[in-house]
């Protein structure tokens, strides 16, 4: 059995495929690196990252006045029921809810709900995906502005 010898044209050629390889997997990792998800979740984080004092105090003077929330999306429906410290619903407000996808972007979805009935909110909304689902509602009215959040489950 003979061994070939070791020639500078050997190693120059292992040490030259080593260097290719070694550059072709970073060109791979730069091109997905550039042109996959860039993680940028809203396009206007700078003014909202402005605006994040004044959501606080909203939700403080939200806090304050003891407002209640049930809600919920059932049969292509999203649901709310809004009650006031003492217990009584809350009518004459302003409804709306944003529907997002914890875990994939680009199917959120709006609606505005209206009163169907004393502290009662609703509108008819159908989801793109079955799965889990981040509901939140925001009212208005009477000065001030609630907002609650919750999961709800599309078949």
């Amino acid at each position: 059995m003979s061994a070939r010898p070791l020639t500078g044209r050997a190693v120059f050629a292992w040490v030259a495929t080593g260097f290719a390889l070694v550059i072709a997997a970073n060109g791979i990792f730069a091109y997905f690196a550039v042109n996959s998800w860039t993680g940028l979740t809203t396009a206007n984080a700078y003014n909202e990252g402005l605006a994040y004092n004044r959501t606080l105090d909203q939700a403080v003077a939200a806090a304050r006045l003891g407002w209640r929330a049930e809600m919920g999306w059932r049969d292509g429906t999203a649901e709310l029921r809004l009650y006031g410290r003492d217990g009584l619903p809350l009518e004459g407000l302003s409804v709306a809810a944003r529907f997002a996808r914890p875990v994939q972007e680009g199917f959120d979805r709006s609606v505005t709900l209206a009163a169907i009935g004393p502290g009662r909110y609703a509108a008819p909304m159908e989801l793109p995906l079955p799965g889990q689902w981040e509901m939140t509602i925001e009212a208005r009215g009477a000065g001030a502005v609630y907002r609650a959040a919750t999961r709800i489950f599309a078949p």
